[in-house]
């Protein structure tokens, strides 16, 4: 019997398309995490993954029992500023109604505040820091015994005797495993045809070249990973064309920090999809040519509007 697993998504209600409470914002980290699961025949044929997608207005106890009567092996929470307390609410919750379930968070809030993380929650087993689909399966392919954790590059935990251990290594050599992601578009882990409309989020690299100290996004040495294009215009046709989708979102971290090659054939099969869905991209300005205006110009952002980071500006 396969064993159950559950990662939950927490999004801000309302935000693409704003004020639609009504449209399903499918989180992409979940997503991926399960998608590179049903993608690996051994993982697929011992682990069952659900993704709940949830905001974080829901009643957590009432979210709580319904991961609990789904009886999980393990619990996986995907987390970021806008969420943080919502987990610790939620994981606690969980907690005490299985109490040997285990409980994994991963995302930028918890990444690089490892030791704060487990000492405010006394209920979580794992932190994996950075991306996580290469780690998350050598996890499950371990049954998540907390004596493999040790051999698992870049998480957190506590041992035997309580005391918390960051392991070593370097994101570089996680990453390489970026180029044989698969799509949770292209396997149906995100199904645009379940009758419901949907605020799609689409992601065409990782990182940041920039080296701002503020910010979570990228590495100190300012590399960027990117996904295989053919996947990603494959991506766009998925997206772009289904009468579904309501909203779609670059969560690149700015698509022109690529070059013409990457950012031109994306930009290009977006404006030639036989939909005009809006699209928001966060952009920096002093990476923007004429180029570059002249060809987002030609697809349907939203509200007509292009997105700067203030911190981009002079």
């Amino acid at each position: 019997m396969k064993k159950k697993g559950v990662i939950v998504g927490l999004s801000i209600p309302g935000i693409y398309p704003p004020g639609r409470t009504d449209v399903v914002l499918d989180t992409l980290a979940p997503a991926f995490l399960k998608s590179c699961v049903r993608a690996d025949t051994d993982l697929n044929s011992r682990y069952d993954i659900e993704i709940i997608n949830a905001t974080i207005d829901a009643d957590q106890e009432a979210l709580a029992r319904e991961i609990s009567e789904k009886d999980p092996y393990f619990v996986g929470y995907s987390v970021y500023v806008w969420n943080y307390d919502q987990m610790r609410e939620n994981s606690a919750l969980v907690r005490e109604m299985l109490p040997d379930t285990k409980l994994i968070v991963g995302g930028p809030q918890v990444s690089f505040t490892v030791e704060e993380t487990l000492e405010e929650n006394p209920q979580i087993d794992l932190v994996i820091c950075g991306e996580g689909e290469a780690r998350f399966k050598e996890i499950l392919r371990d049954d998540i015994q907390q004596e493999m954790f040790h051999k698992v590059p870049l998480v957190a935990f506590r041992d035997s005797g309580g005391k918390i251990v960051q392991t070593s290594g370097d994101m570089k050599d996680i990453r390489k495993e970026m180029t044989t992601v698969s799509s949770p578009f292209h396997d149906g882990t995100i199904d645009l045809n379940d009758g419901q409309k949907h605020s799609v989020m689409i992601e065409t690299f990782r990182g940041c070249p920039m080296r701002c100290s503020y910010c979570q996004w990228g590495d100190p040495d300012g590399r960027i990973q990117k996904f295989q294009l053919e996947q990603v215009l494959k991506d766009i046709d998925i997206v772009y064309n289904n009468p579904n989708v309501e909203f779609a979102y670059l969560v690149d971290a700015n698509l022109f920090y690529t070059p013409k090659t990457h950012w031109g054939p994306i930009v290009e099969r977006i404006r030639d999809a036989s939909r005009r869905i809006p699209t928001v991209a966060t952009l920096d300005i002093r990476a923007f040519n004429d180029d570059m205006v002249e060809l987002f110009s030609q697809i349907e952002l939203a509200f007509n509007q292009f997105h700067f980071g203030l911190q981009s500006t002079n």
